[in-house]
């Protein structure tokens, strides 16, 4: 007892130490068990990534432009959240770091909204795409949830291959990078590598992601087998994963242990089925990639969440339409009838349906749903024990306000192409009971979330009216076999939008892969109605269809099989391009019989057999399994072949009348094998051969040579007999049998039959001939006998052609030179012949011919060249000659005469013979040519010849003749002969006649084409003549006349013509005698074409005759000339010219000499032959009055009119209107200017002398109008016979015009000015330019300019001011006419200011007249043209315009404007002792300012002397604008701006909202700009001063000057302008100026870029300022403070580890500079009572910075990196190991960015504790880890071991 006892107590010590080494052990492991830090936030936000295709998106950055314009590039959208802390009282940040990487880095747009459907967009929320830092205003994160939406751009390829960074922590770490599937809805992690000797349970096993949460338990599952962890998590979310094993003591090994023995534990808890999807019944068509668009039902939740934001307690689901199940329309009410709980719509159960489906965001993908939220996180102090995001609303309340999913889809199992499987367990719950009822597996209800959180309700519909919408759908994802997995995304409508959202939902769909179906085909072969023995039936091919259609066309094969030996082929997955599925339809048929049969020998069974396989008995012939496991069902299926049979058929024909013939034997064989029996055509025609195999054969005619047999024609039958000595036969190739029809009977019974449509059937078609006769005919000269061409004779008893006859060419034509003709008497033997046609020039036979015909041999052809042998061969047969029947014939001809005027024959005339053929063309006779190209003429008659003739050849066209008419030889030309005479024998009958002569042989037309040579045609062209057979005597019928040519002159003047009579040498005489005589003294000659002067002999008649006339010549050749003069009458007339070209034209000699000698002086100029029409004639055929046979005929006549010589001038001729030529006056519309000018002109006295200086005598021929018009002038008239005043003839114009007629051509004149008269508006110069006289020389011929000397008449100019408008900067001209001047003329010795009135009218009541001037114009070669000083060509000008013109209507201008700067005024009196003149400049140009007050006034003088007067300057200011201030009005150095154009100047919009333009201007150096070329800047710098360079220096620099030397010192000096309020322009440091801007226009100002030190206004509205330049004002344009700056400005706090502001702590500001370093920026202190403040100051050494209530101020930043870095802790506080720093940036706009808060914390202390009631979490300082404190289980423990010794002890001692 005592040893048990011991025993006891040993055991129970054991126990206890045991249990004390456990304890140990769990504690120890829960200490070293790795733990991950996870960060810590405060709240979260939905952040929803729309992920589109970064190729198809191209050009679309913003969510709304994908959503309006490109929502088909959408690829996926996914569902996270992201943490975000409490910056300050305002404000929460986070960073988007809660997914992927390529997520988080790809966002290109985001947009922030309240977690509702309705669009709410929160603007205030910004997100930094570089920093990827979140900041949301406090107001709404506080106060309800918020969510995001960022854009991102990938490819699929990324997606499908999502990097996912993991790490395993058990002790040691390992890390890895997996790719998953982006598209899918769960994550993998493998485990394998990590220990695959060791069991892992789950509860080992912890996940956490992203370091921001930690997976629950019911949110992944674990595969002992595989060791996979499976998260219900879209891999796109997630970038890191970290698991945690935990190895487990043995205490927690023993508690699950008993544990399991009480709690039935059925394994690991798994995925939802929404992760798994949606099941399909199969695999459904769609492919990856598919696209397109679906009509489907869907539904919208707008009553829950109303549009106008309250919420309704009875709202429900708004199903489109509110229909039941056969679509009626149902209230709300009725839908709610009898409702309770579980069914809220009995009325209505798709309510219920979609309404479950919503509430549970069924099956809706990249949705987090309740899974993700973070009240479903495993709860860290972080997260303070109360923070969630939830999608699924409690129904139990009414602030329900962050809903999203409010969508439903009802997919239809159509687009998909299979059913869809209910979830059974769930189908009552989510469905209701009746859902199969509704809808079986053809529909699918889903969850849809809103894709677009911004405010589209513009486009929102009316949520009643559409039940359907097209949505656009895309197949994102599909796996193969070994993976059954797809993915669908589905997007409403852009433009059909519910609430101003769009649907959006991804959905998972599987399917399970089921035994495959296998389909066997047998195959079998027969011959008629017996079964083929083949031995090898391997190769024969077979397709199958999904469709009977696809089948038949042979269209969209799924597979191939083929037969293997034994004639068995088989369809498996292998077979085809998909698996073969079970319980679908497919169609068999064979398509290929392969290479050991052929199609000729057998069928193909191209059937389309329907066949299905299926688990049900019949549905299956067999199964095939492998490991017991069904892997194939399998259907066979029969296919039989039938062998082919053949036959063909023979038909035989008359080979003439192709009609079948009967009574001939056929015998059918193979090689030399008889096949059947002889065989003999019927009544058709036609025998035929049957049951034949696919091979050749050969059919042979074995009736004999001379059958007769039946021809059967319509019906009719004859009988004759037939050549047949040679026998037909054939080969019958197989390829031409014909298949005989197969009919299998219902008994199986196959019968054969040869097709009875002969259309269907091979058939040969032979024909035999008949017996044939023909006969032949000669036809020979009746003279010579030689055999004739071209006769055509007819023939009784002859068969068809047109010429019933052939030659012995074979053709069916006349005669050749054989002259044979043959005919075809078909089966007649005999025929009468007689002529039809003779021969060419011969006459008709009427001769006939009885000839008996001979026949033709076998087989003979009956037309063509054949015939014609054949025939032949008949006659040597039969021994007959072929000229046994001969025919004559005779011979024609026709012949004319040819004479001239005097009835004298005539040769060389030249004639065609024609005729009007039946189409009504005329056919022209050819004669024979020899061999060297000439006509051949032969003697007539030849026997006895009396004529030479033509000898007839052929016809020739219109066409023919005219090409051969081309030469001199030609066979269509017919010459008329030394003897007049013209004949042409041998001539064809063309059957024409003339006049009653019925035995005319023929009639033709002769046609005279040539005269004899200068001759013309007389009264006719052509006679008609009979065909004769001998030459006729000459008659008037027969014979053609010629006539001399013609050619008649006439000479004229142009004017001086008249009959005004002058007195000459004392005798009055007429202007038109004078002429007369004038021009009988000039010689002419005519010239040929080649320019030879030709001679004539002159008739009695006065006419002149051709002296080389060979023909008809004259009689006295002695006389002939060349000279020809005109008679009395101003003519002169030539005879018998040739034909051709000649001139006449006037013997120049030398009268265009410059000469004093009289006789030598004609006062005409010499013509002007440069035109042919005025000197030159043409004789033709045609040339006399007797050639009426011509169209157009006459005497040819020539008229040239002679211009007498003359100089015309007047004021203008200075100006070159006119040339030394001097054109008539009246060619040119002369005006002076005023009356008082042309009077003044009058006054003039001109006299004009020749070369040797002699005055010249002139004759006044008279005034011409009243002197007062333009058209006025004076007429003098030089005479060389009579000059008797030596002193000259003084000349005076007529209304300032004058006109010289008849000086001596060729000479030279001088016109000298003798006086100017006084008080005219000309000046009369006296220089080298403007001499007093000037030169003419008379050209010799009219308007040529050869002979001209140097012109400058009329020395008398008018008077000239000239002005010029320059720039006062750069001296340039000023090109614009908007600059306006104002003449004023003021009395002398009188104050003349009209600047110093504002109206016209003020000024002229004060004295002053406003000049008036004719409208601006070119003065044509005065001093502004063609070039001036400054380079202009053809200036316009001003003409001052008298009052007289003024009241007669002419046209005037006051206002003047300047030609290219340039302002020059004519006529204006000149040294007016009464009057003076002043220039008034009333509009500037555009970009310049007007000159103020007198400064307008330019006064100047008008001159006599000369018109070169000095140019007058008057300057222009350019327009200007200045100045930029700061905030306390000083300037700034270095702003930047922008300067628009507005384009409106609205004075109700703000400068901002002006529309506008932006200029470029050209930059003279910083501050100093010019809106002028070439601009090279948009933008405006402020004046920096500089070393050498300083801003104030710029107006006087050299090379920045503002004014032009020579305005310095005037009132155009920029140093003389004001501003707008009366102050000197001064250039300062930070002003800018900017010059030549356009006054009237308003322009825009934009600082875009502030000085150093300073910010841009916060309010973008502060930053642009409108400044208008006014019209006519001088100053400069001030901005004048409009735009301010203030200093940049940073502020930042100091906290302490409770977030309480704190004090005491010291900092510095530093700067990052160019070499990534800070540097330390020195700092003045600056204590106000709102706090302390800190100035950017070089000048102080001060860098301490400290706090006032916990914060501080630095400002005057410039662009940059900053930042604030504490050097000492405050009182109890410490330092950390890295510096407290706040970093912030300042950009160029002055903007500050960054963290603004430093915290401290106190120095860390050691903690101690005893022993408590209960375990405590403790929080970790440095980790935040928790630690448990297991003080109170040890000493527990401990007691109760202590309490056991001691109770055994007391024990031990009781006993």
């Amino acid at each position: 007892m005592k040893n048990k006892k011991k025993t006891l107590k040993i055991i129970l010590i054991l126990i206890i130490s045991t249990l004390f080494l456990l304890f140990l052990q769990h504690i120890y492991i829960k200490i070293v068990s790795p733990k991950v830090n996870l960060e810590k936030s405060d709240k979260g936000i939905i952040v929803k990534y729309t992920i589109v295709d970064e190729h198809s998106s191209k050009g679309y950055d913003t969510i709304d432009d994908i959503m309006d314009k490109n929502e088909d590039s959408i690829i996926y959208n996914s569902y996270g959240f992201e943490t975000i802390k409490k910056k300050d009282s305002n404000t929460y940040e986070g960073k988007l770091s809660n997914a992927n990487e390529m997520l988080t880095n790809g966002v290109v747009d985001y947009a922030f909204a309240k977690m509702n459907t309705n669009g709410e967009v929160i603007k205030d929320a910004t997100y930094d795409k570089k920093t990827r830092k979140i900041t949301i205003p406090a107001k709404y994160i506080e106060k309800e949830s918020i969510q995001m939406q960022v854009l991102v751009k990938l490819t699929n390829d990324k997606i499908i291959n999502t990097n996912i960074k993991t790490k395993i922590l058990n002790g040691s770490i390992k890390k890895n990078t997996i790719k998953q599937n982006g598209f899918d809805t769960q994550t993998y992690i493998t485990l394998d590598d990590y220990d695959s000797n060791k069991k892992i349970e789950k509860d080992s096993i912890s996940v956490y992601v992203n370091n921001k949460y930690k997976v629950k338990d019911e949110n992944y599952s674990y595969d002992q087998k595989s060791k996979t962890i499976k998260l219900t998590l879209n891999p796109m979310l997630a970038n890191d994963i970290e698991v945690v094993i935990e190895k487990k003591s043995i205490i927690e090994n023993l508690f699950k242990s008993v544990f399991a023995a009480f709690v039935d534990i059925k394994g690991d808890p798994t995925t939802s089925d929404d992760a798994d999807g949606i099941k399909l019944t199969s695999e459904p068509t769609l492919k990856q990639g598919d696209s397109g668009k679906s009509t489907l039902k869907w539904a919208y939740y707008n009553g829950r969440i109303p549009y106008n934001g309250t919420y309704e307690d009875n709202a429900t689901v708004a199903y489109l339409n509110q229909t039941v199940a056969n679509g009626a329309l149902v209230s709300t009410t009725t839908c709610e009838e009898g409702k309770n709980a579980d069914n809220p719509y009995p009325k209505c159960p798709e309510r219920n349906l979609v309404s479950n489906v919503i509430d549970e965001a069924k099956y809706v993908m990249g949705f987090p749903g309740s899974e993700i939220s973070l009240s479903t996180y495993e709860k860290t102090p972080t997260l303070n024990g109360n923070f969630i995001i939830t999608h699924d609303y409690d129904t139990t309340k009414s602030d329900t306000t962050s809903r999203d999913v409010e969508f439903a889809i009802r997919l239809d199992k159509n687009l998909f192409g299979t059913n869809f499987v209910h979830d059974e367990d769930n189908s009552s719950v989510l469905y209701g009971d009746n859902s199969s009822v509704l809808y079986g597996d053809n529909y699918f209800w889903v969850a849809a979330y809103c894709l677009h959180i911004t405010d589209r309700a513009s486009t929102t519909v009316n949520v009643e009216t559409k039940e359907t919408l097209e949505f656009s759908y895309k197949v994102l994802y599909k796996g193969d076999s070994t993976n059954p997995v797809m993915i669908v995304q589905f997007i409403m409508p852009t433009n059909e939008t519910a609430g101003g959202q769009n649907a959006y939902g991804v959905y998972k769909f599987y399917w399970e892969n089921e035994p495959e179906a296998k389909i066997q085909v047998e195959k079998k072969f027969a011959d008629g109605n017996t079964t083929a023995s083949i031995s090898d039936k391997s190769g024969i091919q077979f397709k199958i269809y999904t469709s009977k259609d696809n089948c038949n066309k042979g269209k969209k094969s799924k597979g191939t099989a083929t037969t293997d030996k034994n004639g068995l082929a088989q369809f498996t997955n292998s077979s085809g391009t998909e698996s073969f599925k079970m319980n679908t339809t497919y169609y068999v048929k064979e398509t290929d019989l392969g290479s050991k049969f052929s199609d000729k020998d057998w069928t193909m069974d191209t059937k389309c057999t329907k066949v299905k396989v299926t688990k049900k008995d019949g549905g299956h012939s067999s199964v095939e399994k492998e490991d017991d496991v069904i892997k194939f069902y399998v259907k066979k299926i029969t296919k039989t072949n039938i062998k082919k049979r053949y036959c063909f058929k023979i038909r035989k024909k008359d080979n003439e009348s192709n009609c079948v013939v009967s009574g001939i034997k056929f015998q059918l064989k193979s090689g030399s094998t008889n096949v059947g029996s002889e065989q003999t055509t019927n009544s058709s025609g036609k025998v035929g051969f049957s049951n034949l195999s696919y091979k050749d054969y050969k059919y042979v005619e074995t009736s004999s040579n001379g059958t007769t047999a039946t021809e059967h024609c319509d019906g009719q039958s004859t009988t004759h007999k037939y050549w047949n000595s040679s026998p037909i036969s054939g080969d019958v190739k197989k390829e031409e049998l014909t298949e005989m029809i197969m009919t299998v009977e219902d008994n199986g019974n196959i019968t054969y039959t040869c097709p009875a449509d002969d259309n269907k059937v091979k058939i040969y078609t032979k024909k035999d001939n008949r017996y044939h006769y023909c006969v032949v005919v000669k036809k020979v000269d009746a003279n010579t006998g030689a055999a004739l061409e071209g006769a055509v004779f007819n023939a009784t008893n002859a068969i068809g052609f047109q010429y019933i006859q052939y030659n012995s060419a074979g053709a069916a034509s006349s005669t050749l030179g054989d002259g044979l003709a043959y005919f075809y008497l078909g089966e007649s033997t005999s025929s009468t012949i007689t002529e039809s046609q003779a021969p060419t020039s011969y006459a008709l036979s009427t001769e006939k011919i009885n000839a008996t015909a001979v026949a033709l041999p076998e087989g003979s052809a009956t037309a063509g060249i054949e015939f014609v042998t054949a025939c032949q061969q008949a006659y040597k047969d039969a021994g007959i000659e072929e000229a046994k029947y001969t025919m004559k014939d005779q011979k024609l001809l026709i012949n004319w005469y040819k004479e001239n005027e005097n009835g004298k024959a005539v040769s060389g005339a030249r004639f065609n013979a024609r005729y009007t053929d039946e189409n009504n063309s005329y056919k022209y006779i050819k004669v024979k040519m020899s061999d060297s190209g000439n006509r051949v003429k032969v003697d007539y008659p030849e026997n006895s010849p009396q004529k030479k003739c033509y000898v007839f050849d052929s016809f020739a066209t219109e066409t023919q003749k005219n090409n051969l008419q081309s030469t001199e030889q030609n066979p269509v030309d017919l010459v008329s002969d030394d003897n007049g005479e013209v004949c042409i024998i041998g001539v064809p009958n063309n059957g024409k006649k003339v006049g009653d002569n019925t035995q005319a042989q023929g009639a033709y037309t002769i046609v005279e084409t040539k005269p004899a040579k200068y001759h013309t045609f007389s009264n006719k062209k052509t006679i008609q003549l009979n065909l004769t057979t001998s030459i006729q005597a000459k008659t008037s019928n027969n014979t053609f006349t010629n006539y001399e040519t013609e050619f008649e002159f006439t000479k004229d003047v142009s004017s001086g013509d008249s009959n005004t009579e002058i007195i000459i040498n004392g005798v009055k005489k007429t202007l038109k005698e004078l002429t007369t005589e004038e021009l009988q003294k000039i010689e002419f000659n005519i010239y040929n074409s080649n320019g030879d002067i030709l001679h004539f002999v002159k008739n009695s008649d006065g006419t002149y005759d051709f002296a080389g006339n060979d023909k008809d010549a004259p009689s006295n050749l002695t006389g002939a000339s060349s000279a020809l003069y005109l008679n009395k009458n101003r003519k002169l007339k030539v005879l018998h010219l040739p034909e051709g070209t000649y001139s006449i034209k006037e013997s120049q000699g030398s009268t265009c000499t410059n000469s004093t000698d009289s006789s030598k002086c004609v006062g005409y100029y010499y013509p002007n032959y440069s035109s042919n029409s005025s000197h030159q004639f043409t004789i033709t055929d045609c040339s006399s009055s007797k050639a009426t046979s011509c169209t157009t005929y006459g005497v040819v006549t020539q008229k040239l009119t002679n211009t007498p010589t003359e100089i015309t001038f007047t004021k203008k001729d200075f100006y070159s209107y006119y040339d030394a030529a001097d054109k008539n006056k009246s060619e040119e519309n002369v005006k002076f200017e005023n009356d008082k000018e042309r009077n003044d002109f009058d006054k003039i006295v001109f006299k004009i002398k020749d070369s040797s200086g002699r005055y010249l005598t002139l004759k006044k021929v008279a005034d011409h109008g009243d002197c007062s018009t333009d058209d006025s002038y004076s007429e003098y008239r030089y005479v060389s016979s009579d000059q008797t005043d030596k002193n000259g003839t003084e000349l005076h114009t007529c209304g300032g015009h004058i006109k010289i007629t008849n000086l001596c051509r060729g000479n030279e004149y001088t016109v000298e000015e003798v006086s100017v008269p006084d008080g005219s508006v000309y000046v009369k110069e006296n220089t080298t330019s403007t001499p007093t006289s000037a030169k003419y020389q008379i050209p010799c011929t009219e308007g040529d300019t050869t002979h001209k000397t140097t012109t400058n008449i009329i020395n008398d100019k008018p008077t000239r001011v000239r002005f010029e408008k320059r720039d006062s900067k750069y001296n340039y001209l000023i090109d614009d006419e908007t600059t306006t001047f104002e003449v004023y003329k003021c009395k002398k010795g009188t104050e003349c200011h009209p600047a110093d009135y504002k109206t016209v009218a003020e000024r002229e009541k004060n004295g002053m007249t406003l000049v008036k001037f004719s409208p601006r114009a070119v003065i044509t070669k005065d001093e502004e043209d063609p070039t001036d000083a400054a380079g202009l060509a053809g200036v316009e000008v001003y003409k001052k315009i008298s009052d007289s013109d003024v009241s007669k209507g002419q046209k005037y201008v006051t206002s003047l404007h300047p030609y290219k700067g340039l302002l020059v005024l004519r006529y204006l009196e000149s040294n007016d002792p009464n009057s003076s003149y002043v220039l008034l400049e009333t509009v500037a140009p555009y970009n310049y300012s007007v000159p103020s007050g007198r400064n307008a006034e330019t006064r100047f003088t008008v001159t006599n002397t000369t018109v070169k007067v000095d140019e007058i300057d008057v300057p222009n200011k350019p327009t200007s604008l200045i100045r930029k201030y700061s905030d306390d009005g000083k300037l700034l150095p270095g702003a930047e701006f922008k300067v628009y154009e507005g384009t409106s100047c609205n004075s109700n919009l703000s400068a901002m909202n002006q529309p506008k333009k932006l200029l470029k201007l050209k930059t003279i150096r910083d501050g100093v700009y010019e809106n002028r070329p070439e601009q090279d800047t948009d933008t405006v710098l402020t004046c920096t001063d500089k070393d050498g360079a300083k801003c104030s220096d710029i107006a006087v620099n050299n090379m920045t000057s503002l004014t032009y030397k020579n305005y310095q010192n005037t009132w155009a000096d920029f140093n003389e302008s004001l501003t707008n309020d009366n102050k000197k322009v001064q250039i300062k440091e930070g002003e800018a100026l900017i010059q030549y801007l356009e006054y009237d226009h308003c322009y825009i100002i934009e600082e875009t870029k502030a000085p150093k030190g300073y910010s841009l206004p916060k309010n973008d509205e502060d930053r642009f300022t409108m400044v208008t330049i006014p019209k006519n004002t001088e100053y400069v344009s001030d901005t004048y403070k409009t735009l301010i700056n203030k200093p940049t400005p940073f502020t930042f706090y100091k906290y302490d580890e409770y977030n309480n502001l704190l004090d005491g702590a010291e900092f510095k500001l530093q700067k990052l500079d160019s070499n990534k370093k800070y540097h330390d920026i020195r700092v003045t202190k600056e204590e106000t009572e709102t706090g302390v403040f800190y100035k950017v100051d070089k000048s102080t050494d001060n860098k301490v910075i400290t706090t006032k209530d916990g914060k501080a101020t630095v400002y005057y930043l410039e662009e940059g990196q900053y930042r604030i870095v504490e050097t000492k802790a405050a009182p109890g506080k410490e330092l950390g190991k890295n510096p407290n720093v706040a970093t912030f940036f300042v950009d160029s706009a002055g903007n500050v960015y960054g963290n603004s808060i430093i915290v401290n914390k106190a120095k860390t202390e050691t903690l101690s504790f005893t022993s408590s009631a209960s375990a405590e979490f403790l929080i970790w300082n440095r980790t935040g880890q928790t630690v448990i404190r297991y003080g109170l289980i040890i000493s527990s423990i401990v007691a109760v071991i202590v309490a056991l010794m001691i109770a055994l002890r007391i024990k031990k001692k009781s006993e």
